[in-house]
């Protein structure tokens, strides 16, 4: 069974298992330091229980744990809450601090009844967060008569997530009226917060609250259940207003991950966007026109999230969805170029960087990857010289009298050769310059390394110095004129 202490739900009255601050009287902090351990079987026994010793400072005091940082607490101190007489208009020396506050607040609840005052800070944009929403929100909580916060989503540097519709009343209240982007100050009477009981021993009973709020952003939740609860059949026939509200809901969550650098789950949001848009049963032009718009967008933005990924291939994929719908759009082309970079295909990389070029003359995105692009051609290039060079030497005079001895004798001479011979450290030296300039290369995932005439002990120096190195070898043919080996980098993940 699942239990919730009353204090994890302090605060704004969602679930919070993160530290907070607490009052500094000994009674009422749970984190003073132990000298030794518990033995939790003496407890369990009957008896007298256990004794044990709480660590004290040089005062005589118990050591208690500062949770929030001094220097960052400094910067959340609410002076609102102190003003002097000099804040003070004519007639508000005998209110208190909250109530100076109420009087330049405006009264949100609906009944005007001053449960919930407003006063906003700074603007938001965009629409009004709808009821059932999901928002993600940094918060300071303050009791009157104290300046430091009794609860902080920034002293604790983490953000909060909350579903409208699942906190206090004047929590929901409050931030049902705001926009993404919007900063308010919020005051809360004891009817719309913890009541006369309070919340443990951070929050007395009928106490008023004092919120700042930021929000950072909100997915709207409304439609969004529906249509995952619905019959593949049944959200074919959706309008394509609610299909669209689930589109933005998902690709906000993409791009929620991508800001974080978190490229897996961006690309695993975008998919989802992505699948709804193509379960659209398209009813007139106009509708398609709106699709075909959204997907554009949306298969350039799984590209950029396969590039960030190494994901080569897929972003490939991408670019060509996106061409197929707006075969000259520059940021399709440049994915494309890139992708192809990626896997060492020069000449088609640069054809369509090059396309891409011709469009956007100035974009200096596409002008850094063409000179990239041909640093990664002369790199190749040098290796390609250098391996070719052994490719096609010139046979010695022991191979001349081989090829003149019968069939058999000169198949088992050369065994016997490549058996024995060893790879020269010339050749271990040129493996490791080429392999570790490949490897600082960030825009170049996999090359292919020419093999043609190598022996096998220089193939099998290719092989193993790869792996010493971190890289991963692919292996392709049978026998040792046809063996091709492909050097490619390990995959990177999300942090």
């Amino acid at each position: 069974m699942e239990q919730v202490e009353e204090e994890s739900v302090c605060g704004n009255g969602s679930i919070n298992t993160e530290n907070t601050a607490y009052d500094d009287e000994f009674s009422k902090d749970p984190t003073i330091e132990l000298l030794g351990g518990l033995d939790l079987n003496d407890l369990r026994k009957d008896g007298p229980g256990t004794e044990f010793e709480v660590s004290y400072n040089e005062t005589g005091t118990p050591e208690v744990k500062q949770y929030f940082d001094g220097e960052e607490l400094s910067k959340n101190l609410n002076y609102e809450t102190q003003l002097d007489d000099e804040g003070s208009s004519s007639g508000d020396e005998d209110l208190s601090p909250f109530d100076r506050l109420a009087r330049k607040m405006e009264d949100i609840t609906p009944d005007k009844s001053g449960g919930v005052y407003k006063e906003r800070l700074k603007q938001g944009t965009g629409m009004t967060i709808p009821l059932r929403s999901f928002v993600k929100v940094h918060y300071n909580g303050y009791l009157e008569y104290s300046d430091e916060p009794y609860d902080s989503s920034r002293l604790r540097n983490e953000v909060q997530q909350h579903q409208l519709g699942g906190g206090l009343e004047g929590w929901d209240l409050a931030i049902s009226t705001m926009k993404k982007g919007e900063l308010s100050r919020f005051l809360i009477s004891p009817e719309y917060a913890y009541g006369n009981i309070g919340c443990g021993p951070r929050i007395p009973g009928d106490s008023r609250i004092l919120f700042e709020i930021e929000v950072l952003s909100f997915r709207e939740k409304a439609g969004v259940d529906e249509y995952y609860s619905a019959s593949r059949e049944e959200k074919r026939q959706m309008p394509m207003n609610v299909v669209l509200k689930v589109y933005l809901a998902e690709k906000q969550q993409g791009t929620e991950s991508f800001n974080r650098n978190r490229f897996s789950d961006a690309l695993k949001w975008y998919q989802k966007a992505k699948d709804v848009l193509d379960n659209i049963r398209l009813k007139d032009e106009k509708e398609e026109k709106t699709q075909q718009k959204e997907l554009l967008k949306i298969c350039l933005n799984l590209a950029v999230c396969s590039l960030k990924l190494s994901q080569s291939g897929r972003a490939i994929n991408f670019c060509k969805e996106a061409l197929d719908i707006d075969e000259r759009n520059t940021k399709a082309l440049y994915c494309y170029g890139k992708a192809l970079h990626q896997l060492s295909e020069f000449g088609r990389a640069k054809h369509y960087l090059q396309r891409a070029q011709k469009l956007a003359p100035g974009n200096q995105d596409i002008n850094k990857e063409l000179e990239r692009l041909e640093s990664s051609v002369k790199q190749f290039r040098m290796t390609e010289k250098d391996i070719c060079r052994r490719m096609f030497a010139k046979p010695s005079k022991t191979e001349d009298v081989n090829k003149k001895s019968t069939k058999e004798s000169a198949n088992s001479k050369t065994k016997t050769k490549e058996h024995e011979e060893k790879c020269g450290d010339e050749f271990q030296g040129l493996v490791k310059v080429r392999l570790q300039a490949f490897k600082d290369d960030s825009h170049v995932m996999e090359i292919p390394f020419p093999c043609g005439t190598l022996s096998r002990p220089e193939m099998v120096c290719i092989f193993e110095t790869a792996l010493d190195m971190g890289l991963d070898t692919r292996i392709k043919g049978e026998g040792t004129p046809d063996i091709s080996i492909k050097i490619m980098k390990k995959q990177p993940t999300s942090p």
